[in-house]
């Protein structure tokens, strides 16, 4: 075995494997403060543009959080003779508190007995690794190279039609929280955001490291030991022909590790970082440098008990939401004979779920599928148990995507390519049509769209253009939740596979979609041939 594939063979190895049982880390812990944040006050919909929504709730928050968290924070480096990291989350009104030498403990009496009875304290809580990435599958037969062309999982979405009219992502910026990135990618290089114009690299506002990480030594070999973001990154926005808007400025967070999981403390850090990035120190954090979509490979199955675990991250996306971002998450690798598998947060009503076809015309069968219970969280607390449940059930996924064999950057050096198979690798896709209908306002004077497309309407502008000509799925459920898979939206398909030149002319933007040429309703299923490297 060559060492791309033991490289990737490992990753896709501890993914499938269950992590050690989730302990306490002894050296951080998460200090909850009241009053807590709630996005659901803010408008969703306010008159500003997309970097002035994040500022809004940014200033908005920040100015409910200020005082008691510098009361708090001034209180714990008091009684801890300077040896303590405070990091303050103004997302959710919390505290991350970290001992400075690696290897001490936190003093438990402090911590647990005088810092709980506090003015403003809410709950003090152990961070834990409680987030993990969604799994690929492998490909064994090595994939022909495509050079420059826009691959076939490209053009099933339309997207060179609209490359055409000088609308390939340009200023729009897509994060993604996951393992990292190749920065150095040749398909992935000229559009980061910490790419100089001498071609060398800064890390400011552009990649989040963990706290603790020794960014001097980074390199583009340490950059993303996982390969998973690099290569979903890729679908959204890589050149090459690998991505969907390949002129949109990426930036990435790096909180999942090498076996696939992220702490609460390191994903709620990211979260934040991704709204309002900062230097690599955390200070001069800058909305007007934020993301406008982010895309997610990560989720639980809500039927486990890990569940509960879970629910803040609603929180998460609630703010995300009033922000104007747009919260872009795989539908999950599940047990493909069940309705109802949609992963936890893609369940969330406000996120945009997304399962993964074969080709452009069959659904996977591991995709998940509907319908998703809608639940309502109270935003007076911390949640940590689990939400109460309207009662209602709601469509998922939103859209669907090509998942298998999707050909994308890999991380182990700048030229390498490898194909990937899962709704991780379909995500990012959806992620790629937002940018690129974003970017219908700042493309060419000519063809620019008069003022930016609100959020709402560029949803609505994909879901009443998508292609429904699919297939019957393969040996799973062709209609769950009493709804077919003829029927749209659905809980197979959702409203379908994303056409983002149709979507252009819904919002007023000329896109010619009678040259398209491209993938197929007309491939055939494929059992096995996930993963191939080159």
């Amino acid at each position: 075995m060559g060492p791309h594939r033991r490289h990737l063979a490992l990753f896709l190895a501890s993914l499938a494997l269950s992590l050690p049982p989730i302990r306490a880390l002894d050296c951080v812990l998460l200090v909850h403060l009241h009053p807590p944040v709630n996005p659901r006050e803010l408008a969703r919909s306010p008159p500003l543009s997309r970097s002035e929504r994040r500022q809004n709730v940014f200033q908005s928050f920040s100015s409910t959080v200020n005082d008691v968290q510098r009361s708090v924070a001034s209180f714990i480096e008091a009684q801890n003779g300077g040896e303590v990291d405070v990091s303050r989350l103004w997302l959710q009104n919390t505290l991350v508190v970290r001992y400075k030498e690696e290897g001490e403990r936190l003093n438990s009496v402090f911590f647990h007995e005088e810092l709980p009875s506090f003015p403003g304290v809410l709950q003090v809580e152990a961070d834990a690794p409680v987030l993990r990435l969604i799994g690929a599958q492998q490909e064994e037969d090595q994939g022909a190279k495509e050079g420059g062309e826009p691959q076939s999982n490209v053009k099933l979405l339309h997207a060179p039609q609209l490359w055409a009219k000088g609308v390939k992502g340009k200023n729009v910026v897509v994060a993604s929280i996951d393992s990292g990135v190749r920065y150095t990618h040749e398909a992935l290089r000229d559009t980061f955001r910490g790419t100089t114009k001498d071609g060398k690299v800064d890390f400011d506002y552009s990649f989040w490291f963990t706290p603790g990480t020794d960014i001097s030594k980074e390199t583009p070999d340490t950059a993303d030991e996982v390969g998973h973001g690099t290569h979903t990154m890729g679908t959204a926005v890589g050149g090459k022909g690998v991505g969907v808007a390949p002129e949109a400025t990426w930036i990435t967070a790096r909180a999942f590790d090498i076996w696939g999981a992220a702490n609460k403390s390191d994903f709620l850090l990211a979260a934040q970082w991704v709204l309002c990035p900062t230097k690599r120190d955390g200070t001069g954090a800058d909305c007007a440098l934020g993301a406008d979509v982010v895309t997610n490979s990560f989720g639980v199955d809500r039927s486990t008990p890990a569940y509960p675990q879970w629910t803040w991250l609603s929180k998460v996306i609630d703010t995300w939401r009033a922000a104007g971002v747009y919260p872009v998450f795989a539908s999950g690798n599940t047990n493909g004979f069940l309705c109802g598998s949609v992963y936890y947060p893609g369940s969330h009503d406000d996120t945009i779920a997304v399962g993964a076809l074969i080709g452009g015309s069959s659904l996977w069968g591991a995709s998940g599928k509907g319908p998703s219970l809608e639940e309502e969280f109270s935003w007076q607390g911390l949640d940590n148990g689990p939400p109460s449940t309207r009662g209602k059930y709601i469509i998922k996924p939103d859209f669907v995507a090509p998942g298998v064999g999707i050909r994308s950057a890999m991380s182990v050096k700048d030229t390498a390519y490898t194909r990937l198979t899962g709704t991780s690798m379909a995500t990012p896709h959806v992620a790629g049509a937002i940018a690129l209908l974003l970017s219908l306002y700042n493309s060419s004077e000519e063809r620019s769209l008069a003022k930016p497309p609100s959020y709402e309407k560029v949803l609505q502008s994909l879901t009443e253009t998508t292609t429904r000509k699919l297939h019957k799925p393969f040996l799973v459920p062709s209609a769950c939740g009493n709804t077919s898979y003829q029927e749209y939206p659905n809980n197979i398909y959702g409203w379908g596979l994303a056409n983002v030149c149709s979507a252009a002319e819904n919002l007023g933007f000329s896109c010619d979609d009678s040259s398209f040429v491209g993938g197929t309703s007309t491939e055939p299923l494929l059992l096995a041939d996930f993963v191939s490297i080159e």
